[in-house]
């Protein structure tokens, strides 16, 4: 055990100390060659785990300069709270923008369906359907500000043929009192009006 070996090297330096020319009788100078064996062992140990510690140490605590993060991507700020500062927390949309919103076809223009699911910014929460007479588009857009008022990048296309399928540009969405969600195109475009699906 640990402190045996300490007991055996405590020992040891007392005998040399006894013995100017550090040997000890023949009858013990095997059992001093095993203190010492066990005492250096005993010193190897202690300091692999002290330099074990250390690293550890290192690893796992702030140093100060970086804000400790979270599992989820977030930052902690310095009293531990979330806020403002500390940068936004998955599930920044608001409730009521999420879910499936559609938008009739009116005059020979396509019939848009949409799905808002919950995400941070940069995270693509938009999937959406543009059907027309002789045509299927499916769009996806990332989240550039959870608002209110919601906004959205740019459009790409998944699928659909390039003649009928266009990538969009940036958008704003706002829910209205009357429960309609309204979508602003950053290129003037016409503005669109979606329903909630229940």
């Amino acid at each position: 055990g640990q402190a045996e070996a300490d007991g055996g090297a405590s020992h040891a330096h007392a005998h040399r100390r006894k013995s100017p020319a550090g040997r000890g009788s023949t009858g013990r100078s095997g059992r001093t060659g095993r203190t010492r064996a066990a005492g250096l062992a005993a010193a190897i140990g202690l300091g692999l785990a002290t330099a074990g510690i250390g690293i550890a140490y290192v690893l796992f605590s702030p140093d100060g300069e970086e804000t400790p993060a979270k599992a989820d991507g977030g930052t902690v700020a310095a009293d531990g709270k979330v806020g403002k500062a500390a940068g936004k927390e998955p599930g920044s949309i608001p409730q009521k923008f999420l879910g499936e919103w559609e938008s009739k076809s009116v005059k020979g223009s396509p019939a848009y369906r949409f799905t808002l699911t919950q995400g941070e910014t940069g995270d693509t929460v938009m999937a959406m359907e543009a059907n027309g007479a002789t045509y299927h588009c499916e769009f996806k857009a990332i989240l550039m500000n959870a608002g209110p008022p919601l906004r959205l990048g740019p459009t790409t296309v998944v699928a659909g043929p390039a003649t009928a399928c266009q990538p969009g540009s940036p958008s704003t969405l706002r829910i209205h009192s009357d429960g309609k969600l309204r979508r602003v195109f950053d290129n003037g475009k016409a503005t669109l009006t979606y329903t909630k699906k229940s």
